[in-house]
């Protein structure tokens, strides 16, 4: 069959005045003398017939026009029905620079045109079927054709170039239609962009870890979602029911993390970028990070948090200082030789009560190192703000010097036990056995920078002073050294009380003010059981 295929169209061809030789060519019948003389030609391409009859170029060549418009394929047979001179166009090959410029006039949409409907598109320029249409535009007179993407190339090279060539716009395609198809699910679940980009990393406050990793897991489900909207076109009615009921699940996670926010936004153990962003420039990473991992996973700061401050590593860098000034502020004694060994100066009764100052005060110095404030500022503030509550003057005194003078008088009302008051105390008791012991541990309190901190009344300095006086076993040069330093604090003692006195003609403000005072965020906590705190770790203190 395909051998008389040909056979027919070769007999056929030559009858219409043309032979096969390789190429199609042209034999003129006045050269019918010699028929050695042959002469080549191209013909039009599909392609190039229909870009030409729809460009301007055409309107000077009106014959080729008519020629192209009711002839879908230039034959032999219609060039050998032209004149010499038209049928030379074709010989002398002047149809390409006509071609380029017709292809000069139009130019391309790199971006496919949007498709709403299932039906097959064919190119209008080669007519072969397509999936994906591009448009192209004459500059000239308007006229728009939609091609596939192999036709389109030649008329966007420049826009190809410019956005890194056809991988890129096909990816530039793809956004397009996720944005066109976004467009539609918004319209559908309103809010439904919000909720993907939505993460509580924008607020100042840090939720637990597990409420990040719920959500993230949820916002991953979304997104699964969402690109299967955009990639598939059947469906789409049951991808977004899911999508409702997940807009759902997602808002009320969101609420969750918001309302924890909201809740912790000014209490002084929430865990705070601030914090975070401190530890990490006072702190090498590998010392920072399981202290932040812990502060991140709770989203507070808990007594296990506090534990790992407390560690030795740390402590050496810089919790100490913190801890030591904190303490300074607070009033609690700490023996310079036993910094590391800090729970056991504290009595165990009194463990709970330091643990809640320290780690309050601690935070409280954690923000104002941020803020450069002082850290006696705000604890001073809140304490005087409760004194005034309850009608006890405060006297206008520098913030230091305030609460020199409160931490003093707060162990006057005994509300403070150091681990010296056993000292004291027991060296009243006129045991000769362990007189010597108490003798050397009060020459150690009285050569420490806050011995007086513990005295009960200013009245105990006389009757140390005159108790060391009788003490025989101390050299004389020993006993005027203690009797010189303890007058000297004396005259200081009588000084701080007239001072502290000032505060209230009535004792019994001042205490009712303590009562609240140890309740607030300064001295937090005070009614938690110990061994309950240390039987749960990580709860909140």
């Amino acid at each position: 069959m395909r051998k008389n295929w040909d056979r027919l169209q070769s007999e056929r061809i030559e009858r219409l005045g043309f032979k096969r030789d390789g190429q199609y060519t042209l034999k003129h019948k006045e050269d019918n003398k010699d028929k050695s003389t042959v002469r080549r030609y191209e013909p039009i391409s599909i392609s190039q017939r229909n870009l030409l009859i729809n460009s301007e170029v055409t309107k000077d060549l009106p014959w080729l026009f008519e020629l192209l418009k009711y002839n879908k394929s230039i034959i032999n047979a219609k060039l050998n029905d032209l004149p010499t001179d038209q049928r030379s166009f074709f010989i002398e090959r002047k149809q390409f620079p006509v071609v380029l410029a017709a292809e000069q006039e139009w130019i391309g949409d790199p971006y496919p045109v949007q498709i709403y409907d299932e039906r097959v598109y064919s190119c209008e320029l080669c007519g072969t079927k397509i999936q994906k249409l591009y448009l192209i535009k004459n500059i000239k007179n308007s006229n728009q054709l939609y091609v596939g993407c192999e036709c389109i190339e030649k008329y966007v090279s420049g826009a190809l170039a410019s956005m890194g060539g056809k991988s890129a716009i096909i990816k530039a395609d793809l956004e397009r239609r996720r944005l066109n198809r976004m467009l539609e699910l918004e319209e559908n679940i309103p809010g439904l962009q919000e909720m993907l980009n939505w993460t509580p990393k924008d607020y100042r406050i840090i939720p637990p870890k597990k409420m990040h990793i719920d959500f993230n897991k949820i916002q991953s489900d979304g997104v699964s979602l969402v690109n299967q909207y955009v990639k598939k076109k059947s469906d789409r009615d049951q991808i977004i029911k899911l999508l409702k009921e997940w807009f759902f699940n997602a808002e009320e996670q969101r609420n969750k993390i918001e309302l924890y926010i909201l809740q912790w936004e000014n209490h002084p153990l929430a865990a705070t970028k601030e914090i975070i962003k401190w530890l990490k420039e006072h702190l090498k990473e590998r010392d920072s990070k399981e202290i932040i991992d812990i502060i991140e996973k709770n989203g507070c700061i808990t007594t296990s948090t506090i534990e790992h401050i407390l560690e030795h590593n740390f402590l050496e860098k810089v919790s100490m200082p913190i801890i030591r000034q904190a303490l300074d502020n607070t009033g609690f004694l700490i023996e310079p030789n036993h910094e590391l060994r800090m729970f056991n100066i504290i009595d165990k009764t009194n463990r709970e009560l330091f643990l809640s100052l320290q780690m309050s005060l601690l935070i409280n110095f954690f923000r104002n190192q941020i803020s450069k404030q002082r850290v006696e500022t705000i604890y001073a503030e809140q304490i005087i703000a409760i004194l005034q509550k309850h009608g006890v003057i405060v006297e206008d005194m520098s913030i230091q010097k305030f609460l020199e003078h409160f931490s003093y008088y707060l162990n006057v009302f005994g509300y403070k036990v150091s681990f010296w008051n056993k000292a004291y105390n027991e060296a009243f008791i006129w045991n000769n056995k362990e007189r010597r012991f108490w003798k050397v541990e009060l020459r150690k309190l009285l050569k420490g920078t806050k011995t007086l901190y513990f005295y009960r009344d200013r009245e105990d300095i006389k009757v140390l002073a005159s108790w060391v006086e009788g003490m025989s076993t101390l050299q004389r040069l020993e006993r005027v050294e203690l009797l010189n330093y303890l007058k000297e604090k004396s005259s200081y003692i009588n000084n701080w009380f007239n001072s502290l006195m000032r505060f209230s003609v009535e004792k019994d403000k001042f205490k009712n003010a303590l009562n609240e005072i140890i309740n607030v965020d300064v001295v937090t906590y005070v009614d938690y059981d110990l061994e309950a705190m240390e039987k749960n770790r990580g709860v909140i203190l």
